[in-house]
């Protein structure tokens, strides 16, 4: 007899080493790819010792992951190794994985918690269930993105937002929680979008004060007074220009995802359009609120 799942049946635990200085990038990466929290299991000097939690709505992680290492130089000098992937039933979920999820506090104001957890009073909270988009809020980038948006909203009173590279909605929603009348959120992945929607539900947001958009940067025609974008940093310097016809005269872009030795090259890409308001740093990452400069016009 063939027992069938349902999606919230089960879940991946892909076992993983890498090198010990190599590991924020490597947790960035497995971000990106769709994984919804790494636990570090041993660490030494040398090599670090991990896994990883997928949704069961990611198909074949191992596939896809080694694909992306064979595409990636970062990832091959990282000396990343996948070791096994395991399908996980709902009692470990229940156990273990869900454990790894517990509310967060970053920034002055923003609480963040999966929907399991209870809500407190007092705080702007985002509930997001962990899923396909990146962006559960614990990695540093995302902590970054969220005190730099924190920042600007508080400072200017900015009506519209384009959160680029959206994943799950979190930096949308936090717009929304803040002064934002309504935000853009786009993303290149469909089932980054469909998180999106749970979210703003789960985080009690009007649907209608968010408009999703499966498509990149480039093919928006609008702009918008703040644009915030958690992308790795080589692929925001390949999205400047596209980042710079967004961002509205005197408005400002939010850049995170950037790795501290990185940071010249990046900011060397948007400075002919853009001054530099505000650095943060946390571990090996850096974000950057950046101001375009008066009458610079979409392209």
């Amino acid at each position: 007899m063939i027992t069938k799942h349902s999606e919230d049946d089960w879940y991946w635990e892909l076992a993983a080493d890498c090198q010990t200085d190599q590991f924020e990038l490597v947790s960035y990466i497995m971000f990106e790819q769709g994984a919804s929290g790494i636990e570090e299991l041993q660490r030494d000097q040398k090599t670090t010792v991990f896994r990883v939690f997928f949704p069961a709505t990611v198909p074949d992680p191992m596939k896809q992951l080694r694909m992306t290492i064979e595409k990636s130089t970062d990832l091959v000098a990282a000396g990343i190794t996948l070791r096994q992937i395991e399908k996980k039933g709902i009692q470990n979920w229940q156990d273990g994985w869900r454990d790894f999820f517990k509310p967060i506090e970053i920034g002055n104001s923003f609480r963040i918690r999966p929907p399991w957890e209870p809500p407190v009073t007092g705080k702007n909270e985002i509930v997001i269930h962990p899923g396909q988009g990146f962006g559960t809020g614990y990695h540093e980038s995302t902590h970054l993105a969220l005190i730099l948006l924190e920042w600007v909203l508080s400072e200017h009173q900015i009506a519209s937002v384009i959160d680029v590279g959206t994943g799950s909605g979190i930096l949308a929603i936090a717009s929304l929680l803040l002064s934002a009348d309504h935000v853009t959120a786009i993303d290149i992945d469909p089932e980054a979008l469909s998180e999106v929607m749970k979210n703003l539900v789960l985080s009690g947001m009007d649907t209608a004060a968010c408009s999703v958009a499966l498509c990149g940067p480039g093919e928006l025609n609008i702009q918008a007074g703040l644009v915030v974008a958690n992308i790795e940093d080589h692929i925001l310097e390949k999205l400047a220009d596209d980042l710079k016809n967004l961002t509205s005269p005197d408005g400002y872009l939010i850049l995170s995802g950037v790795l501290v030795e990185r940071e010249a090259s990046l900011l060397k890409a948007f400075k002919d359009q853009f001054g530099l308001v505000k650095t943060l740093q946390m571990g090996e990452w850096a974000g950057f609120v950046l101001q375009k400069k008066p009458g610079m016009a979409l392209n």
